[in-house]
């Protein structure tokens, strides 16, 4: 269930308690990956990196960020259902400006269209799931230790057509990727599944504007394929 329906059936009390769970934990990840949270407002979570301290990797940083914090609130139990929630994450790299607004309760802000395009891939993705820019891929190493694959182009407000992505996880991994629920889009959902059991098949490039896909091997034969998607479609 989204924020709003939570907010809409369950007293304040305990929408504030959930909160702070889920909160507290990112508190502590946004910690270990060396990321600054910028700030909270209803149910979102602000977080940047390389700001206000630059660092080369920022990029890798909140990526992995970004996937520990979408596992971690599986683990924060929704008071409207009892299921685990499940977040959408957005990423965006690129310039903004920061500082201190006004002398009542001042506070340290970050604005530009950078937080502005990261906004709108968290609201224009999947719950479970982390959207990305190309801008934000160009900004990981070649190669980079992540499952990636393109979605397509969505029209975001006031940028139109734009590619995304989606962070599946890390390609040495035992965990589950990071796949949508539902999406009402079956092409997608395969070609999400088929990168998540093969990561090599979609390898990033920083050369073009487009996903390169590359035939790597595979040792999953076509019947083995299509056997693990009826597994991975009933799980999901």
């Amino acid at each position: 269930a989204g924020f709003t329906n939570i907010s809409s059936w369950v007293p304040s009390s305990e929408i504030m308690d959930m909160l702070h769970e889920l909160f507290v934990k990112f508190d502590d990840l946004a910690e270990q990956h060396g990321c600054y949270k910028v700030e909270t407002i209803g149910d979102a979570y602000m977080v940047a990196c390389g700001c206000p301290e630059k660092c080369p990797d920022h990029a890798e940083r909140i990526a992995a960020l970004a996937i520990d914090m979408v596992r971690t609130a599986t683990t924060v139990i929704s008071p409207l259902d009892g299921q685990p929630l499940k977040i959408r994450v957005g990423l965006h790299s690129g310039p903004l400006m920061a500082g201190v607004v006004g002398r009542a309760r001042p506070r340290y802000c970050l604005f530009g269209d950078t937080v502005n395009v990261a906004s709108r891939m968290e609201s224009n993705g999947f719950p479970g799931c982390i959207q990305v820019t190309y801008r934000f891929l160009r900004q990981l190493p070649t190669p980079n230790p992540f499952v990636i694959s393109p979605r397509g182009y969505i029209k975001i407000k006031g940028k139109g057509a734009m590619k995304t992505f989606i962070l599946l996880g890390w390609v040495d991994s035992d965990d589950d990727p990071l796949l949508p629920a539902e999406t009402h889009d079956s092409e997608l959902e395969t070609q999400l599944m088929l990168a998540s059991m093969n990561p090599n098949r979609f390898a990033t490039t920083t050369s073009t504007t487009t996903q390169s896909e590359s035939m790597g091997a595979t040792n999953l034969s076509m019947g083995d394929m299509q056997t693990e998607l009826r597994k991975r479609q009933s799980r999901w």
